[in-house]
């Protein structure tokens, strides 16, 4: 199971040149480069609106129609409004060698994050507040995680 490491930061000594989507960043980082995004690098609207870049608009909610992402803009709108999207991030870092992340992606098969949540739900008795499937990986998103690889470290 691979884990990747996200980081707010104020600032970055170095920041990532060109411009890309949040995904391609965030390939780059699974590939062992630590990489720094911005507002000025990043060209995906919905990264944008998720990170705090931009705020919501009828524009994005047709985009995500055009992309299939949404059945009709309605759909599309209400998945935009009930997003919890990240406020005033200057820089995010994303790193496979973060020791203190905000929050930390797990990359899995479906049978890896089972027991994943498994081990983490029977240590807190919380459940995971997001899991998403996409194109065969499982992909788990949680700030949690933090908190229980602390765990490990102590015990």
């Amino acid at each position: 199971m691979e884990r990747l490491g996200i980081r707010f930061l104020d600032r970055a000594s170095e920041i990532e040149r060109g411009e890309d989507k949040f995904c391609s960043w965030a390939k780059i980082a699974r590939e062992g480069k630590d990489v720094y995004v911005t507002e000025a690098n990043i060209s995906c609207p919905l990264a944008r609106y998720n990170l705090g870049f931009s705020g919501y608009s009828h524009e994005l909610a047709r985009i995500l129609v055009g992309w299939g992402d949404a059945e009709n803009e309605k759909a599309a709108q209400t998945y935009l409004k009930s997003a919890h999207t990240l406020r005033d991030i200057k820089v995010v870092q994303l790193s496979l060698t973060l020791e203190e992340p905000d929050i930390v992606v797990y990359f899995g098969t479906p049978d890896e994050m089972m027991r994943k949540v498994r081990e983490y739900s029977s240590r807190t008795g919380k459940r995971i507040p997001g899991t998403a499937l996409r194109n065969g990986e499982s992909q788990l998103f949680s700030g949690l995680w933090r908190e229980q690889e602390k765990g490990d470290k102590k015990g």
